[in-house]
């Protein structure tokens, strides 16, 4: 062999070598890169702000000091809410009352949408134009207090102001809004009354129930108008209200009602709760709204829906029912007309949820909850 090609062959041995060399560098490099990547998106992932689609249930736990809001991502672990991310991860068991999203939160948001959550949507617009658009049986229960179109017993005096027809003129509540579509006549009224109640029936889930509040003027309306939506009527619960203002030589007047039916067939559950044939509280003092209701009551009524399931209320007002709801383990939609309620009640549904809730018994435990004033 020349000396030429002896040099040849030990360039080539040695160009291999370094190829080699370089390789292997760059292999170790981008095993690293991979791993320092895998480390940081392991970091990432448990701060992140996680989607609907990660959510697969939720609840509330209590730290030792407050309830947090978390949610489960797998079968073993969850992570705490701390403002906008989750953080914390913690033993899946030690999660009280896991509770899975709301259907229909992955589908486009309608306009009317102003407020949506895991557990809660609020529509700002008309009761029947809401109704319509949404899906058929996708609601356990109906639990609203419409305007009553009463306050009288002459048409003039129901066209008076809600104001002037529901607040005493030595009320403190003489300073909160007025609110429309109280000013029907009876038979407007009960027409009223069994067109959005047809619709809603459609929405409610065979079987589910539907709760109107109503005062002793337009009950017999109410009733007509529930069976006449295609609702099956199956009762009348009172709210007694022991302050109510008694009338020389009269009956006093101390009692609203709650007309009750289902939609269709309940059937028979004897493992099911029973509930009292009436309510005794006084209408709340400090008040957003002029008809505003007691949150115990209503605490009470939405028991009726079963734990987990959607509660409709297409009248919010001041948003008792979806707090109401909320506390007691339910989901809810609510519809609301009026902007400056409807932001009331957005309010009060962040407030229900994410506010410490250290109360009696420990609201806000979607297991295990037992009674105390919200």
């Amino acid at each position: 062999m020349s000396g030429v090609q002896a040099y040849r062959r030990r360039a080539a041995e040695t160009e291999r070598m370094v190829d080699a060399a370089v390789a292997a560098v760059k292999a170790e490099r981008a095993a690293e890169f991979e791993r320092s990547k895998r480390e940081h998106a392991a970091k990432e992932a448990a701060r992140r702000i996680y989607t609907r689609d990660d959510i697969v249930g939720a609840g509330f736990v209590h730290d030792g000091r407050s309830w947090r809001k978390v949610v489960r991502v797998n079968k073993e672990t969850v992570s705490v809410e701390t403002g906008y991310s989750w953080v914390d991860r913690i033993p899946f068991a030690k999660v009280r009352g896991i509770q899975r999203p709301l259907e229909g939160n992955d589908r486009r948001t309608p306009m009317s949408v102003i407020y949506q959550d895991e557990y809660s949507i609020v529509h700002q617009g008309d009761a029947l134009a809401v109704l319509a658009e949404l899906e058929t049986a996708s609601v356990d229960g109906l639990v609203t207090d419409p305007p009553y179109s009463s306050g009288g017993m002459v048409r003039s005096d129901r066209m008076a102001k809600t104001s002037t027809k529901y607040v005493q003129s030595d009320s403190a509540n003489q300073s909160l809004s007025d609110f429309s579509g109280d000013n029907r006549d009876q038979r407007a009224y009960a027409y009223w009354m069994a067109l959005w109640l047809a619709e809603a029936s459609r929405v409610v889930k065979p079987g589910g129930v539907a709760l109107l509040f109503t005062d002793w003027r337009q009950l017999p309306s109410t009733t007509d108008a529930l069976q006449a939506g295609g609702f099956v009527w199956r009762g009348i619960v009172p709210w007694v209200k022991p302050s109510a203002r008694p009338m020389s030589g009269r009956f006093t007047n101390q009692a609203e009602y709650v007309v009750w039916g289902s939609n269709g067939s309940m059937g028979l559950d004897f493992e099911s709760p029973t509930f009292p044939g009436f309510y005794q509280a006084n209408a709340p003092r400090e008040r957003e709204h002029i008809t505003q209701k007691p949150i115990d009551v209503m605490r009470e009524l939405v028991k009726i829906v079963p734990e987990g399931g959607v509660v409709l209320d297409p009248f919010l007002g001041s948003g008792t029912t979806a707090v109401a709801s909320l506390i007691e383990g339910r989901r809810v939609i609510g519809v609301e007309r009026v902007q400056e309620f409807a932001e009331i009640s957005t309010r009060r549904i962040r407030e229900a949820q994410f506010k410490d809730q250290r109360e009696e018994g420990g609201v806000l435990d979607f297991g295990t909850i037992v009674g105390g004033a919200a």
